[in-house]
């Protein structure tokens, strides 16, 4: 099970207007917890994935999205399971019941939960700007440091053209997604998965991959964005974009920033072996200078 707290509403909507216009089923628990005259609960965090970890697998994504709410996202989940699991969360938070809600990606029931999350997103910015309104000048506000080690990043293109075996870098919040893409690579080589892009820039220093797939549509730091940062730490990059549709607007704009292609879905392994043998051949290129 996938645990997502940072940025957890904007990444949850996000992947919930994915399974939604692309018609991907998967059952979505959403639970509230409310004590008596609807007072918030704080629960502890560790309460919700405790419960929940028997109910999930690799591909189920639980998002904490503040201390009474969470979203539970899974294609497994039976209405005997719900059943259990809702009054597991009861008992374990003090919650009035129903503290929970079942919904399904298909039909209008996705429609209404995307609906949701988008009227909960917007309460969260007005509560942003309003409390960024009352307070004071202070101190201004840093940006989590994207940038890796001076010493990681040069040596970046000598620990790549040094390592004899492939490595691909997947940078791809969707979790299904990126696992197939990571199935079809890893004939190929070694193959890291991050799912977002600040996670994408520290890897790509970290592993000095010969071939970086990159997703446009990102929550947080779009591909775009996380693509300017990876050629500015590695202007050797070897990255190819992917996207869930044909945004000629976002394809055009990354070739003109360093993009060396695209990948359209479905992600075919033919389409992908035509990168990774063409990022095997600039390796091997790289290798004689």
């Amino acid at each position: 099970m996938i645990i997502v707290h940072d940025h957890a509403l904007a990444k949850a909507l996000h992947n919930i207007t994915r399974l939604v216009d692309e018609g991907r089923y998967a059952r979505v628990m959403h639970v509230e917890c409310l004590g008596k005259d609807k007072q918030k609960l704080i629960v502890p965090h560790e309460h919700f994935i405790k419960a929940m970890q028997p109910y999930g697998d690799g591909t189920s994504k639980l998002f904490l999205l503040n201390d009474h709410e969470v979203l539970f996202v899974t294609p497994y989940l039976s209405m005997n399971q719900y059943s259990q699991l809702h009054l597991a969360l009861v008992e374990k938070t003090g919650a009035e019941e129903p503290c929970a809600t079942l919904y399904e990606t298909l039909g209008e029931n996705g429609a209404q939960l995307k609906q949701i999350l988008l009227k909960a997103a917007a309460r969260d910015k007005q509560k942003l700007q309003e409390e960024a309104m009352k307070s004071a000048p202070s101190k201004p506000v840093v940006a989590p440091l994207l940038t890796p080690s001076d010493e990681l990043v040069s040596t970046i293109q000598q620990r790549r053209v040094a390592n004899k075996k492939f490595t691909a870098l997947v940078i791809e919040d969707d979790s299904f997604s990126a696992r197939m893409v990571k199935n079809l690579l890893n004939k190929k080589g070694q193959v890291h998965l991050a799912e977002d892009g600040a996670h994408g820039i520290r890897m790509a220093a970290m592993h000095a991959p010969h071939l970086i797939l990159l997703d446009i549509n990102m929550p947080g730091m779009n591909g775009l964005e996380v693509l300017e940062k990876l050629k500015e730490i590695d202007p050797n990059a070897y990255v190819v974009m992917l996207s869930g549709n044909g945004d000629r607007a976002n394809v055009m704009e990354s070739m003109q920033r360093g993009a060396a292609g695209f990948i359209g879905k479905p992600f075919t392994q033919e389409k992908l072996f035509h990168y990774s043998d063409a990022a095997i051949g600039n390796m091997k290129i790289n290798e004689l200078f």
